[in-house]
């Protein structure tokens, strides 16, 4: 299970990689949801996902959509920043229709 897990997550492209990261260290350690949610989101979902490519979509489309949101509710955005969220929001949009393809 192990190799299959490593195998899936070398087969992502570094930005993808970046996203996946990002999902274990900000998107999956939400607050707000009790501890059986929380083995859900960090555990079982990345887990599920290294096997199943439209819900590694899916989670790469999440955690594009995490980032956009962590930019906008700073204090201030700056254009680069603006583009980014753009850029961010065009990926998570091709990232769930590749998803919905895939099902």
């Amino acid at each position: 299970m192990q190799r299959a897990q490593n195998q899936a997550a070398q087969a992502l492209a570094p930005n993808e990689f970046e996203l996946l990261k990002h999902y274990l260290e900000h998107t999956s350690m939400d607050p707000s949801v009790d501890s059986e949610d929380q083995y859900t989101l960090q555990i079982c979902i990345p887990h599920l996902a290294c096997q199943s490519k439209p819900l590694m979509r899916s989670v790469l489309a999440l955690a594009a959509v995490c980032k956009c949101c962590d930019i906008i509710n700073k204090s201030t955005v700056s254009g680069d920043e603006r583009g980014q969220v753009l850029a961010l929001l065009s990926l998570a949009h091709q990232y769930h229709l590749e998803s919905m393809r895939e099902i």
